[in-house]
């Protein structure tokens, strides 16, 4: 996408449990998760003193699930140095925290449970040449 190349490389989940309220007023648990993805930058074409991928795909990443439940995510960078006028990482990940009382929830009794539920959608702000406006990656 625009001056990068890059892959998605793994997927991390941890569960745990949120109360929500169950009928008749009572407290039932219910599993949340919170998805990592990791992601190697392969290419990074962009000239010195522009953005960096973080600021590139920033408010353009989303994990959706099968219900079209919708999380925001933005890519973070792990272990950036400073070269080139920017910072760079090869590793960003981005990351949300799957709860049925966030906003994007649209069908609590269909939620995701585990990131093979989700998929990743990425939006193009730049796209050059035959490059897709956005793409969607099945995570594992």
């Amino acid at each position: 996408m625009g001056p990068y190349t890059f892959a998605v490389v793994r997927t991390e989940e941890r569960a745990r449990d949120v109360p929500i309220a169950g009928p008749q007023g009572h407290w039932l648990p219910y599993p949340t998760i919170e998805l990592r993805v990791a992601i190697r930058v392969v290419r990074d074409n962009e000239a010195p003193f522009t953005t960096d991928f973080s600021s590139f795909l920033i408010f353009r990443m989303k994990l959706e699930d099968a219900a079209g439940n919708m999380f925001d995510t933005s890519p973070a960078p792990v272990n950036p140095t400073y070269r080139g006028g920017r910072y760079h990482s090869d590793e960003y990940v981005a990351s949300a925290t799957i709860d049925p009382s966030m906003i994007g929830v649209r069908d609590v009794h269909r939620l995701g449970k585990a990131a093979r539920d989700f998929r990743l959608i990425i939006g193009n702000p730049s796209p050059q040449g035959s490059q897709p406006r956005s793409v969607s990656i099945q995570l594992q």
